[in-house]
């Protein structure tokens, strides 16, 4: 049984010497190197001895990084066939059902908004104000989003990130109510609002399909 000052130093070996990124992978080779190492300790072998022959045993560095890269594309196909199938039943039954009465409220919400008082509310507003505004929240929202999905891919997701689930919401959301009060979307929405809701129906449904994406990682990790 190996005393939590080693447990760190394993850790440590693993993220700063071996450059090692994928928390579910580091948890994992951490087992193994404790294994590993409590075996060569009940034969008297010193703890740093031991380690490096568990390193060795692995490949050393490259080996390890390798691993990672094997683990994060497995991880990854995983995670995207998780994410499709989520997305499909959306679209089969009963899963149907809901996708139709999404679709309603959408269409509600379209047909109801007010977009010419928004608009005229907002003309107080410079144009060149007001894209400025617009771009700026497109910018933090694109970079929100890259910023979870490469976390998602090193396997360093965390809720409280400013990448996470919420947070992305809370800009999607932003984005979407400034787009919405622009000409062209107002337009849009005006005359094809059934086409503006069915792509309202399918953002949601993208982002309920991610959030299912999401849990089913942190199910794996908490298993």
């Amino acid at each position: 049984m190996l005393t939590p000052a080693q447990l760190t130093l394993i850790d440590k070996h693993l993220r700063s010497d071996n450059w090692l990124l994928n928390n579910d992978l580091i948890a994992e080779l951490t087992d193994h190197y404790a294994d590993a190492i409590s075996d060569k300790l009940a034969q008297n072998v010193p703890f740093e001895v031991a380690l490096q022959d568990v390193h060795r045993s692995f490949g050393g560095r490259k080996g390890l990084l390798n691993m990672e890269e094997n683990y994060q594309k497995t991880q990854a196909q995983t995670n995207s066939r998780v994410y499709r199938d989520a997305f499909k039943k959306a679209f089969q039954l009963p899963g149907f059902g809901y996708t139709l009465l999404v679709w309603a409220i959408c269409y509600g919400i379209v047909r109801t908004f007010p977009f010419a008082a928004i608009s005229d509310k907002l003309d107080i507003l410079s144009d060149f104000a007001f894209f400025g505004i617009l771009c700026l929240f497109t910018g933090v929202f694109i970079y929100a989003f890259i910023a979870m999905y490469r976390h998602i891919q090193a396997g360093t997701f965390s809720l409280q990130a400013t990448s996470a689930p919420t947070f992305l919401m809370v800009q999607s959301t932003i984005w979407i109510l400034q787009l919405s009060t622009w000409l062209p979307i107002r337009h849009f929405a005006e005359t094809q609002p059934i086409l503006c809701a069915l792509a309202m129906t399918l953002v949601i449904i993208h982002e309920w399909a991610g959030m299912h994406m999401l849990a089913f990682v942190y199910r794996k990790r908490l298993a």
